[in-house]
């Protein structure tokens, strides 16, 4: 995998989680 994509991925990944955790506090 070339570096700048998993950098992306990794920035992706970083922004998506926290968002994901929040909404499942919210349903929750």
């Amino acid at each position: 995998m070339h570096l700048l994509y998993f950098g992306i991925y990794l920035l992706y990944f970083m922004q998506w989680v926290p968002l994901n955790l929040i909404t499942a506090c919210l349903d929750i």
